[in-house]
């Protein structure tokens, strides 16, 4: 009787949390239904003019501008043999498609950041959870995910990537290969190189955090067999992404060859360190907590005409305070030991680019 419960109640959770953020997502963006869209930047409008071209030439002919790609040849996005590519060929119109992709990659972020909660806070019920995770499609910076869908791969593809290394450094085994592939090859085709490399430093930096958790560099055995593992994972992921790409890489290859990439020129100064003032170091720690709370016209108030307040960094104004009460927490588990020091390190990480450009 119990395990028939157990069973009843697991099944209703895979039903209802998807489901349930499903209903909080078209909510949320009803008004696409009603003419709005997330066509709003300029830069989905290029990727529209490659793709409106290449599919007026019925070809690829780089050396005369046609079939050529965008970002420098990234293959899942922008790639004229990308995936989204002929997604786009299953709608009446291209707009109609970037607004059904743009709604599916967020409705699966959420799912993904609602099965981080489970494992982070499983305590606090499927409705919270629910809620929480569906805050990722609502948050100040949503823009990044329209504008450049590949942003929202990102957001999903480190927690698969978290869950296989949590499980592969336990006990390895085929199916941790097959999955960490699928995953890189998501975050590729579906996402840029862009979103590969940040998903490889993620898995570098949780399989760390793992080792430190498990104690592993404590036994130099024991952390140089994971250590080989790992190396092997990514090698073994790496070499079968190449085969499966090779349509794309081809292309990609000799694209470079005929034509080249035109970058912007390098306008950084030769200075090491930038220079820590008290005016920048202000500006720095108030990004983090207004949140949006002024507005981007407060340079006819004076403010912005003295102090920098448009920040990346507004998450919400309770972020500092809560991060700061989480180090003085006890974490339970390692998911909440992990996702502390993730947080952490990406915040050093920004800081860190600021003072070495």
């Amino acid at each position: 009787m119990i395990s028939f419960s157990l069973n009843c109640k697991r099944k209703a959770d895979i039903l209802i949390a998807p489901i349930s953020l499903l209903v909080i997502l078209l909510l949320g963006y009803y008004r696409v239904f009603f003419g709005d869209t997330f066509f709003v930047e300029e830069d989905p409008s290029v990727v529209k003019f490659y793709h409106s071209q290449n599919v007026l030439s019925n070809g690829w002919r780089p050396d005369l501008g046609i079939g050529g790609t965008f970002f420098f040849g990234d293959p899942g996005l922008f790639h004229s043999w990308g995936l989204f590519r002929w997604w786009d060929q299953f709608f009446p119109n291209s707009l109609l498609a970037y607004n059904c992709s743009v709604l599916i990659l967020l409705w699966v972020a959420t799912l993904a950041v609602y099965h981080l909660l489970k494992r982070i806070i499983p305590d606090i019920g499927i409705v919270p959870q629910i809620l929480l995770a569906s805050l990722i499609a609502f948050s100040p910076l949503r823009n990044e995910f329209f504008f450049q869908r590949h942003w929202i791969v990102l957001s999903i593809v480190t927690v698969p990537i978290s869950f296989i290394l949590y499980d592969f450094i336990k006990g390895p085994s085929l199916r941790h290969y097959f999955q960490y592939t699928l995953t890189l090859c998501s975050s590729l085709f579906l996402g840029s190189f862009a979103i590969l490399y940040q998903g490889l430093i993620f898995a570098v930096i949780f399989f760390v955090i793992l080792i430190l958790y498990k104690d592993l560099h404590r036994s130099p055995g024991e952390l140089w067999v994971a250590l080989k593992r790992f190396f092997l994972l990514n090698l073994a992921s790496g070499l079968t992404m190449v085969l499966l790409g090779a349509w794309v890489f081809y292309s990609l290859f000799l694209e470079k060859f005929l034509v080249g990439y035109v970058r912007d020129p390098n306008y950084s100064n030769d200075v090491f360190f930038s220079s820590m003032t008290l005016q920048i170091l202000f500006e720095r720690l108030f990004g983090y907590f207004h949140a949006g709370i002024f507005s981007h016209w407060t340079g006819v108030l004076g403010m912005a005409q003295t102090f920098r307040i448009q920040e990346w960094n507004m998450v919400s104004p309770l972020f500092p305070i809560v991060l700061l009460f989480s180090f003085f927490y006890k974490s339970r588990n390692f998911w909440e030991f992990a996702s502390k020091c993730v947080v952490l390190g990406f915040l050093i990480y920004q800081e860190l680019v600021v003072l070495i450009p």
